[in-house]
């Protein structure tokens, strides 16, 4: 196949019908991670996914009909603030893609967007997989070095780390561990 015959990458605006194909997506990049995400809960996810693009600017790459990749950003505003920013909500590139210009080309359609918005950009990798090579690669595009996230598991009676079971959540059940949703509720 010449490079003619192969399908090109499409980068467009996400549209309604995305939004289950954004969510396997974004299920891939929760697999991708470090392990200490919680497993996606689907319902939630759609409502998540649906609210980013009804409320954001959310940017996909496709290739011969299948979405690869993916950015989206929302307002922000520091609580101490009224300058406005734009959050980046997530981005993801499939692994199979992330060699090419894919990442690059959806980042540039987000900089455009809020070049026009006249607003900066603000965000972070919440991967802790190569997160050295990807923090010098958003410094490369221009980004300044925040600092980083970090997350502190809960622990059983012998302080081993707990893996959380979702399985209740799916159902619709209590939060695991019987615990109240609201922290407010608890004090």
């Amino acid at each position: 196949m010449t490079d003619e015959q192969r399908p090109q990458v499409k980068i467009r605006k996400a549209k309604p019908y995305d939004v289950s194909n954004l969510c396997r997506l974004l299920e891939q990049a929760v697999f991708d991670g470090e392990g200490f995400y919680p497993v996606p809960n689907e319902y939630l996810a759609i409502n998540w996914v649906t609210s980013i693009l009804n409320e954001g600017y959310v940017v996909v790459a496709e290739k011969a009909g299948r979405l690869i990749g993916t950015i989206a950003i929302t307002n922000y505003h520091f609580p101490w603030s009224h300058k406005r920013y734009l959050y980046v909500d997530w981005m993801f590139v499939s692994k199979k893609f992330r060699e090419g210009k894919v990442f690059s080309s959806l980042l540039a359609v987000i900089h455009d967007f809020a070049d026009e918005e006249n607003a900066p950009i603000f965000g972070g990798i919440q991967s802790g997989k190569d997160s050295q090579l990807k923090d010098r690669m958003m410094q490369m595009k221009g980004y300044h070095y925040l600092g980083g996230q970090f997350m502190r598991l809960e622990a059983d009676d012998d302080g081993q780390r707990i893996e959380e079971d979702d399985s209740d959540l799916q159902a619709g059940g209590a939060h695991p561990a019987g615990r109240e949703n609201s922290l407010s509720a608890r004090h």
